[in-house]
């Protein structure tokens, strides 16, 4: 047992203690929210859930609705039901912690910007656009105006309304955030962090959708370079942006360029924990680089150990499980697998329209693929 284990253990011990001990409903709600924090943290989401829910439960009847202690506790179900899928329940909690901070501290206090920005990131994994678009605005108005043009918290909220302008396809809009975002980070944390890097890929992502190919080339390899330097070869982070300019290079036909990013680099060459929360998603971005470069059984294997991970953490109804089923289909339907394709698809369409609605592009884009996959075998028992 490594020393990380270790003070886990210890730490689970002293808040079970602290519940145990606990003399009223107040300070046993606590220690069943800090209990409920150490299993998120360990990404054991379904013993973290009904552990916030009675904790929340109980300070709402002890303390009241609007306690800063019920406050928090309300923040943190409404992340973990984002975290799990389960958004219609997130919904509700965001928008009645928004209610209770602006009757509390006024409509342009600047701790309503976090409120309004994690609500407005819920409309988006939803699909929900129109109704997350006036949230980041309100949140840029709000935050210029009490912390500065060139604060990185108001950077974060031009980057955050700029990603929803590029995923509205509304690019000469997006733009000029992206480049705003780019130029304030700079500035307050130089030219090799992070989060500098993410907005590099983004601005990528616009420019590469607009066939603009040598513009995203460059923002991609220097958002890989701070990516290897800041956070390693084999983070996520660093794989996604990978598999974007390995994806520039097949819109590019330019796949001699590919063959100095090894696959070995990544988070392939490393020992992953499977407990770790990053795990699945490095294997999901791993099996998209082979997938791009037509290492289908490579790619298969990967979207298997991915989606395997995930139904552990997130359980088996999740738009990322749904993700990654559909491009396991897509592999299955390349190679001509069309028995193996159709229960993939039908399932991932199942958790998508069940988790982000039927009209959520996402869901139409796998009814689609679905669609496709029926033509052609149609076409092939026609002959």
């Amino acid at each position: 047992m490594n020393k990380k284990d270790r003070i886990e253990i210890l730490s689970e011990e002293a808040v079970v203690e602290e519940w145990r001990l606990a003399q009223d409903p107040s300070a046993t709600a606590t220690a069943l929210h800090h209990l409920a924090g150490l299993y998120y943290a360990r990404c054991q989401y379904s013993d973290a859930e009904p552990l916030y829910v009675r904790s929340l439960a109980m300070l709402q009847e002890e303390l009241g609705a609007a306690h800063p202690i019920t406050v928090i506790i309300l923040n943190n179900l409404a992340g973990l039901y984002s975290e799990i899928g389960k958004y219609a329940e997130a919904e509700p909690l965001y928008l009645q912690l928004l209610k209770i901070k602006q009757l509390q501290l006024g409509a342009n206090h600047l701790d309503i910007t976090e409120s309004l920005s994690n609500l407005a990131d819920l409309y988006c994994l939803m699909g929900n656009y129109d109704e997350a678009e006036p949230l980041y605005v309100r949140s840029i108005e709000i935050r210029e105006q009490q912390l500065g043009l060139n604060h990185l918290d108001t950077a974060q909220s031009i980057h955050n309304l700029g990603q929803l302008y590029r995923s509205m396809g509304r690019y000469a809009i997006a733009e000029p955030l992206c480049v705003r975002s780019i130029e304030i980070r700079e500035q307050q944390l130089g030219i090799n962090h992070p989060d500098l890097a993410t907005s590099l890929n983004n601005l990528g992502l616009i420019y590469h959708t607009l066939s603009r190919y040598q513009a995203a080339e460059a923002l991609y390899v220097r958002s890989l370079e701070i990516n290897e330097q800041q956070l390693g070869a084999e983070h996520p982070d660093t794989a996604i942006v990978l598999n974007n300019l390995l994806g520039l290079y097949q819109s590019m036909n330019e796949w001699e360029n590919s063959e100095s990013f090894s696959l070995e680099s990544t988070v392939e060459s490393k020992q992953l924990n499977p407990n770790h929360p990053d795990t699945a998603t490095s294997l999901h971005n791993l099996a998209e680089l082979y997938r791009i470069r037509e290492k289908y059984s490579e790619a298969e294997l990967m979207y298997k150990r991915s989606i395997d991970l995930n139904e552990q953490k997130l359980g088996i109804e999740h738009p990322s499980i749904s993700s990654s089923l559909n491009n396991l289909a897509l592999i299955y339907y390349t190679t001509g697998k069309y028995i193996e394709a159709e229960p993939l698809y039908i399932r991932s369409l199942e958790i998508a329209e069940h988790t982000l609605g039927i009209s959520h592009s996402m869901t139409e884009h796998i009814r689609n693929n679905l669609q496709i996959l029926y033509q052609q075998v149609a076409k092939i028992n026609s002959k």
